[in-house]
């Protein structure tokens, strides 16, 4: 909405205002929007994937379109499934039909989900996997699976019962915030960003002066609930957060620059963590930015465990590499904290996604 002609970040944030006063309106911005389809006794959306997905709940769906919309695919238009929504006259008459329990349409509505998802017994997905699975079974693949790793459980833990973001002295992260501007106010990002591991939300703050949009996400509850009373206070209404993790992310967009600060060090299975590089990857647009900032070894990786705390400092060439492989070329390295006497740095990175080049 916010790219959108007329629209701006002030205008949405005062539509939104508008829906979370209203008493009879339940206003849902988490990712899954399926717990409340689940709710829902029926419908109303414009042209769109949400018709057809609805569709599996077998309850009315009004089709809202003007005349100047962009109207539906060629499959789905034949469907006569959808009650008519061109009109205030329209849409009311569809709501009288669901308060007082009528449904004309659910015929024509089983009709268009058999034709569209070719089965009504909700197995679709699970006959796809069969197939796949038979398709492989005879083959010499191999399936990487993730293996459990106690130590990489116990630093997962630990972040998400965090009560503080902060282990450094404050000076540290001071420095960092200064480097960070800096680095901001050279590079002259716009349009949206994504705090993966947002903390308190300290450096998301900083994204929102240079960004139209930031989402914050951290598997932290305590952190996440101090990062949007900050933002409250502080007047920010450009940034959204919620309680996510890298474990097992859901990807809201695609953006200009992702963020990833201080928090791979906490992913100690290897396996995790390269998976990770890719799924930073498929968050970024094409020429997308990513900040990376993580101690490292400039020898061999090491361990450290500390009153819970639990992190693994990777060998900086090793970790590099990794981002390469995923499909990031290096940009600008920035150093921190210079290498200690344990063979210890800390750094800030500017990597760039590359387009992929199939076949090559």
């Amino acid at each position: 909405m916010r790219t959108a002609e007329g629209w701006d970040t002030e205008t949405v944030n005062q539509l939104f205002d508008r829906f979370r006063k209203m008493e009879n309106l339940y206003f849902d911005t988490s990712p899954d929007y399926w717990p409340t389809f689940n709710g829902s006794d029926a419908l109303m959306t414009d042209p769109g994937s949400f018709l057809v997905e609805f569709l599996l709940l077998d309850r009315p769906i009004c089709l809202l379109e003007s005349k100047d919309g962009i109207g539906l695919s060629q499959e789905v238009a034949g469907f006569t499934a959808f009650e008519a929504g061109a009109t205030g006259q329209e849409i009311a008459a569809f709501l009288d039909l669901v308060e007082q329990g009528k449904d004309e349409k659910s015929a024509a509505r089983q009709n268009a989900r058999q034709q569209y998802f070719g089965s009504s017994d909700g197995l679709v997905a699970q006959r796809i996997v069969d197939e796949m699975v038979h398709g492989i079974s005879d083959r010499p693949y191999t399936i990487a699976r993730v293996k459990e790793n106690e130590k990489h459980e116990a630093a997962f833990r630990y972040w998400k019962q965090a009560k503080t973001t902060f282990l450094a002295p404050e000076e540290y992260y001071a420095k960092q915030e200064v480097l960070l501007k800096q680095l901001l106010e050279r590079l002259q990002p716009a349009g949206f960003a994504l705090d993966a591991g947002c903390g308190n939300g300290r450096f998301t703050e900083v994204f929102a002066r240079f960004f139209e949009f930031v989402e914050g996400f951290d598997p932290g509850e305590e952190l996440i609930k101090q990062a949007r009373a900050n933002a409250q206070d502080n007047g920010i209404s450009n940034i959204e957060y919620r309680i996510d993790s890298l474990e097992t992310p859901s990807l809201m967009s695609t953006y200009d620059l992702v963020s990833c600060m201080g928090v791979l060090s906490g992913v100690i299975d290897n396996e995790r963590f390269l998976q990770i590089t890719h799924w930073l990857r498929a968050a970024c647009k094409p020429d997308g930015l990513l900040l990376l900032k993580d101690s490292l070894s400039v020898g061999s990786a090491q361990s450290i465990e500390a009153d819970g705390y639990v992190a693994v400092y990777r060998n900086i060439s090793d970790y590099l590499a990794a981002f390469r492989a995923a499909g990031f070329s290096l940009e600008e390295e920035i150093v921190i904290a210079p290498t200690n006497d344990k063979g210890l740095t800390n750094r800030l990175f500017v990597l760039q996604a590359v387009a992929s080049r199939v076949g090559a």
